[in-house]
């Protein structure tokens, strides 16, 4: 089933990884690349020339799996090339996230390992990457975001923790009252102030969430019920409005609008994947 997603700068395109091995480009062409091993995290690059995919499942059961190890693949031509690898942990990738500006990249697993690639970096070519810091964590790391100015992580763990971290150096923050202003570059953590009202106290487990900021701002949400919802941006209150759409027979695991706002994609245990018109209803 498809495990993550990752939607191409261009708001057309989006790519998605799973169990199978398979990388899937969802575009005009449907192309796929079999990688021969697990995934469950992708992530484009900022200018949607590099893709990163990272490998491993919680149960390592043959031996092509091999947990922690994670690649950068040339996607800007008709045919994808591996130009970059790592294997700096031996637990599996479970997230993913460039800084906007292309020269980082943060990769989850049991801690996380922020990048700095090369400055005249080429997709053409193999790209020189090095390790600038390592986050210890006392859980994994399940979903995060760069502020807008690269400094900072704000980080969710498999624990049900807020966190921030100095990305290099790697310092935690503990308290919380320094980060209150900061800008972030996305918010897909499920844990934050901001998106606090989505969690109801008899609720499902929110596995999934994306926010668009721009115009009519909506956070939408996916969970182990197989429902999406979308709030009002921000949501506080667990009393607050919300939509829900029912499509998936199965937990979802990946929810993500598209740049621009208009549509939603959703990928779940049911081993589909599907795509909503965002509408905005001024009564939610």
């Amino acid at each position: 089933s498809p495990m993550a997603i990752s939607a191409h700068p261009n708001g057309t395109t989006f790519a998605t990884v799973a169990d199978d091995g398979f990388l899937r480009v969802w575009n005009d062409e449907n192309t796929s690349l079999d990688l021969a091993m697990p995934s469950r995290a992708c992530a484009y690059s900022p200018d949607g020339r590099m893709l990163a995919v990272g490998f491993g499942k919680p149960v390592k059961d043959t031996a092509k799996t091999i947990n922690g190890k994670w690649v950068i693949i040339d996607v800007g031509g008709s045919s994808y090339c591996i130009i970059a690898e790592r294997r700096d942990s031996r637990k599996f990738i479970r997230e993913m996230k460039w800084y906007s500006n292309g020269d980082r990249l943060a990769v989850g697993s049991d801690k996380i390992y922020v990048y700095q690639l090369a400055s005249e970096t080429n997709p053409a070519l193999k790209v020189d990457i090095s390790l600038v810091s390592t986050i210890d964590m006392n859980s994994p790391s399940i979903h995060f975001d760069f502020s807008k100015d690269g400094k900072y992580l704000r980080v969710n763990s498999e624990a049900n923790e807020l966190m921030w971290f100095e990305a290099d150096p790697a310092i935690r923050i503990s308290e919380a009252s320094l980060m209150k202003d900061t800008e972030w570059e996305s918010d897909t953590c499920v844990f934050d102030w901001n998106v606090q009202g989505t969690h109801h106290p008899e609720g499902p487990n929110v596995r999934s969430l994306d926010c668009y900021t721009e115009d009519c701002s909506s956070v939408v949400t996916g969970g182990d019920d197989g429902v999406l919802r979308m709030y009002s941006y921000p949501c506080t209150s667990t009393r607050s409005n919300y939509l829900s759409y029912v499509g998936h027979d199965g937990a979802v695991t990946s929810v993500m609008i598209l740049k621009g706002g208009s549509h939603v994609i959703s990928a779940g245990d049911d081993h589909a994947i599907m795509i909503w018109r965002h509408e905005i209803d001024d009564n939610y």
